[in-house]
């Protein structure tokens, strides 16, 4: 998977709440249904993930004011 995928699948995931839930509820449907191309090593990694953190994570990162940012 070009890195540039990468960076727009975990931005995706950030950004998109609705997107990050399918996606860790079912991440080879949510990544087949999209249009991500992952190896299997990439996938493994994303099942890997632990999904309370993660979500836990972007949930604060939607919190924070985009001055905090810069």
């Amino acid at each position: 998977m070009p890195k540039k995928d990468v960076e727009r699948l975990v931005g995706r995931a950030i950004l998109d709440a609705e997107f990050r839930e399918r996606l860790f509820a079912d991440p080879e449907a949510t990544v087949r249904e999209e249009g991500f191309d992952l190896s299997k090593k990439e996938m493994a990694a994303l099942k890997e993930v632990d999904a309370e953190k993660a979500m836990a994570l972007a949930s604060q990162m939607e919190d924070t004011p985009a001055a905090a940012w810069k």
